[in-house]
């Protein structure tokens, strides 16, 4: 479920995994929307592989977010998504 700041702070206090997606523009809004995703349930969306190391990785739970080539690339350590900065194009890759 996408959220803005203030659902995200609620569904934390009620204890519900918020992850930050960035800011977004909408068309008719003046500024920018920071939006969040709410974990209500456990879905399949939410683990992603790791570009560097191939390891499975949660979304709540990853070392790092990096965006690169308009798709965000989640990442287990902070030496995998350091090497991912240094060559994006080596990893960035769609398996």
């Amino acid at each position: 479920m996408l959220a803005t700041s203030f659902v995200a702070g609620v569904a934390r206090e009620l204890g519900l995994p918020a992850t930050a997606l960035g800011s977004f523009e909408f068309r008719n809004v003046v500024d920018r929307v920071e939006l969040w995703e709410i974990g209500l349930a456990e879905s399949a969306c939410c683990w992603f592989t790791d570009p560097v190391c191939r390891m499975r990785v949660e979304r709540n739970t990853a070392a790092g977010r990096l965006r690169y080539a308009e798709k965000d690339w989640w990442f287990c350590s902070l030496e995998c998504a350091s090497a991912f900065a240094r060559y994006p194009k080596r990893y960035a890759v769609e398996r």
